[in-house]
């Protein structure tokens, strides 16, 4: 999903035109389960062998989000078949369970709309906590406690530069380094969702320079909003569940429609294979001197 939001993109392939079915499949599924679904967007291409229906949605959970999705597919696949013998009520109801283990705390969902509302970085850590700001302009707190118990002035974000694709190991090395003659105390990682958020939680940190996993950013999409700016390398040749260079391009480029627009991207190779979203890019985009 090009979007800072986290959410879930599927398609389905069929005989006929599902988009309306799935749509209110999508919808009831997710009053059943307790889902939040938002921004629902269907489109539908008319193949030589059918038709292919994309959905996409935001969502504050996007795992059991997706696993929704999946059992709503297996529901229509049933009905098209004509399986009259099909029972998804165990799954349902699996993921019923899931949702309320899941289930987030009211004063956590309080803090986090908060903490949008200010538009400062927001999320629950892998230990429980609720993470706000970044590094030294971040703090911890109980999932319980209250808005007006957070300092909100002393919290925001810090500078965060993405490598995105294959790049040249020096680039990265170049970045952290220009952050560290600014005088701040820097760090350059590889990392994956989990690994980059880890690291935007440690206090010392004031800033940050971030190969984000590309494997990653096509499975789970973008760690944080925002960032300061980015380089573009060159696309991987493939990547585990990437189904065309499409996808791939789509993920390599998503640091690219982040980036703040005072900053500027960094496009390093062939730029065709991301022109299409270089043209969405708010911020100023040069290409790297050969």
């Amino acid at each position: 999903m090009l979007m800072p939001q986290p959410g879930v993109f599927l398609e389905l392939a069929a005989g006929r035109d599902l988009a309306a079915a799935l749509r209110n499949a999508l919808k009831s599924a997710g009053q059943q389960v307790g889902v939040v679904i938002g921004a629902l967007e269907l489109h539908t291409n008319d193949t030589n062998n059918g038709f292919l229906v994309r959905a996409q949605f935001a969502t504050p959970t996007p795992a059991l989000a997706a696993e929704m999705a999946r059992y709503v597919v297996a529901g229509l696949q049933a009905r098209e078949r004509g399986d009259g013998e099909w029972d998804g009520d165990d799954l349902l109801w699996q993921l019923q369970r899931r949702r309320r283990s899941e289930a987030v705390p009211i004063p956590t969902v309080q803090l986090l709309a908060e903490a949008r509302r200010r538009n400062l970085p927001a999320f629950v850590r892998a230990d429980g906590l609720i993470q706000l700001g970044q590094g030294a302009r971040g703090q911890a707190f109980e999932r319980e406690c209250l808005a007006e118990q957070v300092p909100w002035a002393r919290l925001g974000e810090i500078p965060i530069h993405v490598l995105s694709g294959v790049l040249d190991e020096q680039v990265g090395q170049q970045r952290l380094n220009q952050l560290r003659e600014q005088g701040l105390e820097a760090k350059l990682a590889y990392a994956d969702f989990a690994q980059a958020r880890a690291l935007l939680c440690e206090p010392s940190l004031q800033a940050a320079v971030i190969a984000l996993d590309p494997a990653s950013l096509l499975a789970r999409g973008l760690p944080f909003d925002r960032c300061a700016s980015c380089d573009l390398g060159d696309l991987p040749t493939s990547l585990p569940d990437a189904r065309s260079a499409d996808e791939i391009a789509r993920a390599v480029a998503l640091p690219l429609l982040i980036t703040a627009p005072e900053g500027s991207a960094t496009v390093h190779g062939a730029p065709s294979a991301l022109a299409r979203y270089l043209n969405l890019a708010a911020c100023r985009v040069e290409m790297a001197a050969k």
